[in-house]
């Protein structure tokens, strides 16, 4: 959808109509950021550790924020995509190679995400997560080939949203946690266990994946230069920060209502409802998580699409090269599931801690170009926005490092 780069003068006013024609590439970027692996890795950090991983979700939020921002004006200033931004001005192996990772990183958040859809679909029919899993993916598929892909996908992550919002934010505001113990929880210090499910938060909050493919969405949706300072405000601003405050309203929660408990099924998540909703709260979480997790199985699409324009096949997201790449990555998420799924749980924290170690090549390529005056102009990075991108370049640096540490040696 283009929007006309009047719309984007300043002192003219817009309707609220005229403001929502401007929502919709963060809300999928947030739609993406916030799936399972977000809700399992706050719920269990809530559990175990209290708010004693505030920090690391204030920080991370930022951060997220910083790089969205700097895709977005990516996506407005480059003639090209961002992987022809990456072949044309950093080195044309270094974006077959980031193509690739994020292929990588579709398939591996793709089957978090399917475990995610089928256990909130477990919650009511009771039927093992494979056979569902397989549901799941087929259905993923068909809507791939129907046509219209973009308006479906955005229809569905904010969909999706919406309801998870209002599910975690009622328990929230019901419960009542202590905010001495919440503002105690925003000055640093370690996570005590549970390291794999911090990197999870970390790896789905801060989601380099995410904010890489805002680039695409922006450019799929015809965003230009003069819509920059509207689209911030209203769709990269809460787009980039609703995913970390539903986090915050997970982690009080589950701190609040099952303090010290282990998240082992789709089940003990619904105990953290049941304090606003009482018998609702089974199927309110089941098509909360299944949303979230059917939402973000789509990944398979920005993993087909980014690896199609890597390898010089098109980059438009109806091409057919592109769909088919998209059902190549349905179906090795699929594939992961079908072989590791016996710990649904396990998994989704594992995928989603995994994809740190492949973020710091995302997060070098946006923060470079990002930097390059010649082609950015006016909306190149200024000394303190390239100071958070080398300092969130550092964290995800120092998280693919720790990470990969973890799951060799544990």
């Amino acid at each position: 959808m283009n929007v006309s780069s009047t719309s984007g003068e300043p002192g003219q006013k817009r309707s609220f109509v005229s403001k929502l024609r401007y929502i919709g590439p963060a809300f999928i970027v947030g739609a993406l950021t916030f799936g399972p692996g977000n809700a399992v890795s706050s719920a269990t950090l809530g559990a175990e550790s209290g708010y004693k991983v505030l920090w690391l979700l204030v920080i991370s939020s930022v951060l997220m924020l910083a790089f969205t921002d700097m895709s977005a004006r990516i996506a407005i200033t480059y003639p090209t995509s961002i992987i022809q931004a990456i072949k044309d001005h950093i080195a044309k192996p270094a974006g077959v190679i980031a193509g690739i990772c994020f292929f990588i990183l579709a398939v591996t958040f793709g089957s978090g995400s399917m475990i995610g859809a089928s256990l909130g679909l477990q919650v009511i029919t009771g039927v093992d997560i494979k056979p569902l899993s397989a549901i799941c993916a087929v259905a993923a598929v068909a809507l791939l080939w129907t046509g219209g892909a973009y308006k479906r996908i955005e229809q569905v992550m904010i969909i999706a949203m919406a309801v998870m919002a209002v599910a975690f934010l009622a328990t929230a505001v019901k419960v009542g946690p202590d905010l001495g113990d919440m503002a105690a929880g925003l000055v640093p210090s370690d996570v005590p266990g549970g390291l794999v499910a911090a990197f999870a938060l970390l790896g789905t909050n801060l989601s380099l994946y995410s904010a890489f493919y805002m680039a695409y969405t922006l450019r799929d949706k015809g965003t230009t230069r003069a819509d920059y300072r509207t689209t911030t405000r209203y769709d990269t601003i809460p787009g980039a920060l609703l995913p970390g405050i539903l986090t915050v309203a997970i982690i009080a929660s589950a701190a609040t209502v099952i303090p010290g408990a282990t998240i082992e099924s789709g089940n003990d998540m619904v105990d953290i409802l049941r304090p606003a909703l009482g018998s609702a709260a089974v199927f309110v979480f089941a098509l909360g998580l299944f949303s979230a997790g059917f939402s973000s199985v789509m990944t398979g699409v920005p993993g087909g699409h980014v690896l199609s324009d890597a390898l010089g096949f098109g980059d438009s997201i109806d091409h057919r090269r592109v769909r088919i790449m998209a059902t190549v990555a349905i179906a090795a998420s699929l594939g992961l599931v079908l072989i590791f799924g016996g710990a649904p749980i396990q998994l989704i924290l594992v995928a989603n801690a995994g994809t740190l170690i492949l973020f710091p090549l995302l997060a070098g390529s946006i923060l470079y170009l990002a930097t390059r005056r010649r082609v950015m102009g006016d909306l190149t990075n200024r000394w303190w926005q390239t100071v958070i991108g080398v300092v969130g370049l550092a964290v995800v640096g120092w998280g693919a490092y720790r990470v990969a540490v973890e799951l060799i040696s544990g």
